[in-house]
C-alpha cells in the first residue's frame, strides 16, 4: 500500500478544468508518515473517488496524469459532469504496471475532499 496526500481539501460541485494549474492534485508516498515520496515513473495512474461513508460505491474512476514521476506527484483535470454531487469523499490513486497494482490511500484525512454546492450561473 502507498499513501496519499491531496493538495486541495475542497472542490466546487460541477466545476471542470482544462488548465493543469486548476486540477486536483497530490503526492504519493511510500510511508505512512508522508515523508518518502514514491517514484511513479513506471506506473499508470487511475483516480477513484467514493463517498466517505460508502467505500463500495465509486462516483468516479478515471485516468490521472503523472506530473513528476520522481517527485511522486499527479493531477486530475475533471471534465464536465465528472464531480457533480456535493459531499465528503475519499480519493484513491491506483498505481499500476505489469503484474502490479497498488492503491495509494490517505492517512488521518489526507485523502478527504469536500465537494461543495455552488450556484450555477447560466
Amino acid at each position: 500500500m502507498f499513501y496519499l496526500k491531496l493538495d486541495q481539501k475542497s472542490w466546487a460541485a460541477g466545476d471542470y478544468v482544462t488548465t493543469a494549474g486548476y486540477a486536483l492534485s497530490g503526492t504519493v508516498y511510500s510511508d505512512e508518515a508522508l515523508t518518502s515520496v514514491m517514484d511513479l515513473s513506471s506506473y499508470t495512474l487511475k483516480i477513484k473517488i467514493y463517498p466517505k461513508e460508502r467505500p463500495d460505491w465509486y462516483i468516479l474512476t478515471d485516468d490521472a496524469d503523472i506530473v513528476s514521476g520522481s517527485g511522486g506527484t499527479w493531477r486530475y483535470k475533471p471534465t464536465i459532469n465528472k464531480i457533480d454531487i456535493c459531499g465528503i469523499y475519499r480519493v484513491v490513486i491506483q498505481c499500476s504496471k505489469a503484474d502490479e497494482r497498488i492503491s495509494a490511500v490517505g492517512v488521518k484525512g489526507s485523502d478527504e475532499l469536500l465537494v461543495r454546492n455552488t450556484p450555477t450561473i447560466t
